[in-house]
């Protein structure tokens, strides 16, 4: 981003010959990673040049399918989302420090693009402050690969109405997919357990249809 000659970046810029600085690169890194490669590699670069290497081979076409699915929704997946799923993919699990050394970002803003995915029911969250990690949710590591959520031990309708609750408190509200995740049951099951909450009225049912039905606390 800090060009050798300001004054002829800038005549080249003000000419039309190049565009802004610094651009190209998270073009490139998004583009091969929506479509299914992995991410660029500047490993053979030394002291005296740059060398950018590019993955080809069989792409991931269950991640190109789930960057379809979501711009569909006009929530399209950023270079950021990218670089955690596909990393979470290949490592199986992720802290919000991991997060900030991959993205180059505070750890504060690494933990805030975990909470987005996990918030979207992409990602499953564990464990509490610090030591929070996150892993691929089951249905996304069952598109695009990776391990997903660690099993859990069978509980009942109360630790699970409990789990729910502590989410929607810290969140503010959750939907059926991240329910089924977060208590390690299966959709018709989560459906269920929000609807007897939504009964007790613990939650309220917000929205009509589809990924757009959302649960908040009742008030």
């Amino acid at each position: 981003p800090r060009p050798r000659n300001p004054l002829l970046a800038d005549a080249l810029k003000r000419a039309g010959i190049v565009e802004c600085t610094g651009r190209g690169i998270d073009t490139i890194f998004y583009e091969q990673l929506r479509n299914g490669r992995a991410a660029p590699s500047y490993e053979r670069s030394t002291e005296t040049g740059v060398t950018l290497a590019l993955a080809g081979g069989e792409p991931n076409l269950g991640l190109v399918r789930l960057v379809a699915e979501e711009g569909r929704d006009r929530n399209s997946l950023s270079l950021e989302d990218l670089l955690l799923l596909t990393t979470l993919a290949h490592r199986g699990r992720m802290t919000a420090l991991d997060a900030a050394a991959v993205l180059q970002r505070e750890e504060v803003a690494a933990q805030d693009a975990l909470k987005q995915l996990e918030g979207r029911g992409l990602l499953l969250g564990q464990g509490a402050g610090e030591q929070r990690w996150y892993v691929l949710s089951k249905e996304t590591a069952r598109q695009i690969g990776g391990g997903g959520g660690e099993p859990r031990r069978r509980v009942g309708f109360a630790e699970h109405g409990d789990l729910v609750r502590r989410y929607v408190e810290e969140h503010g509200s959750i939907s059926r997919t991240i329910a089924a995740n977060l208590c390690d049951i299966t959709y018709p099951q989560a459906y269920r357990l929000l609807n007897r909450l939504v009964s007790e009225t613990v939650l309220r049912r917000v929205g009509t249809r589809g990924r757009n039905v959302r649960y908040e606390k009742h008030v």
